[in-house]
């Protein structure tokens, strides 16, 4: 999407917080990234694939709950909404798949997530989930308040 196209959708403002959120959620990569680097020189916390999926999640998460609560979204309302109830669906099979390993593993389901005190691959599904429930709640949160607001507005 060119410059042109995104100013009409979008005013300077939200383009100017959603360049300043970018700017701090790169430092934030970095130094997140650099502190990994630390401890894992004397601490194996996670496997390789893992440790890149929480260092991609957590600017991940701190850019787009930054961006939602400073009104600077990357989507109109509408698609937000609609965003919402693929959220909502996307939660409700994840914890349908939870139940299922639950139910299927008993006690070794742990075995999945960690094992000696490592976490593994598995545990991706549960950063999928916390990232989606944080969106999730984010989002609604943001969404209640601007129709409050809204409704206050007309009122």
């Amino acid at each position: 999407m060119n410059e042109n196209n995104t100013q009409n959708k979008f005013d300077e403002m939200q383009l100017m917080t959603r360049r300043k959120i970018g700017t701090q959620a790169f430092f934030l990569t970095m130094i997140i990234v650099v502190l990994n680097g630390i401890i894992s020189e004397f601490y194996v916390w996670a496997t390789p694939a893992i440790q890149a999926c929480i260092l991609i999640y957590i600017p991940m998460i701190f850019y787009t709950t930054s961006l939602t609560f400073k009104n600077a979204y990357v989507v109109n309302t509408k698609k937000l909404k609609e965003m919402q109830l693929m959220n909502y669906i996307s939660i409700v099979v994840y914890i349908g798949i939870f139940v299922y390993l639950y139910n299927s593993k008993g006690a070794d389901i742990l075995k999945i997530f960690i094992i000696d005190g490592v976490l593994q691959s598995g545990f991706a599904f549960i950063l999928i989930l916390i990232t989606t429930i944080i969106s999730t709640i984010c989002t609604s949160i943001k969404l209640h308040l601007d129709n409050n607001n809204h409704l206050g507005d007309t009122l």
